[in-house]
């Protein structure tokens, strides 16, 4: 390989490892597609209301595990405690701050009022 092969060898996987990867987001509730996530896979849900301090504290925790390779194709759902009223009926959630995992459709895991990011990792992986 040439000097000129070689640095064209090198620019590009030098482009290549600068292109942006996929970033996973906290997606809102959409009650028309909810039951069909579920069942593709593994969603955590966060009840959350915007003048919830409790759901506040939460927020940056799920924002973050939402790049954990721990927790890779695990979908990230908000559901908002003041609007989506038909969610907090179907799952008996009674107050914002919770935080659900659904696995195989089923709820797996229940949270509720954690803020420790550690206890909410270690408890979503568990229930995995």
């Amino acid at each position: 390989m040439n000097r000129r092969e070689l640095l064209a060898n090198s620019a590009m996987i030098l482009a290549a490892m600068a292109l942006p990867t996929a970033a996973r987001t906290q997606e809102p509730y959409e009650a028309q597609s909810f039951e069909n996530t579920i069942a593709s896979g593994p969603v955590v849900v966060h009840v959350y209301a915007g003048w919830c301090p409790v759901c506040r504290a939460q927020k940056p925790i799920l924002a973050k595990l939402t790049k954990d390779q721990a927790l890779t194709g695990v979908k990230f759902v908000t559901v908002d405690f003041d609007k989506d009223r038909q969610f907090l009926r179907t799952y008996r959630v009674g107050n914002q701050s919770v935080i659900l995992l659904f696995k195989s459709g089923r709820e797996a895991a229940r949270l509720i009022g954690i803020t420790d990011a550690e206890t909410i990792r270690a408890r979503l992986l568990g229930a995995l």
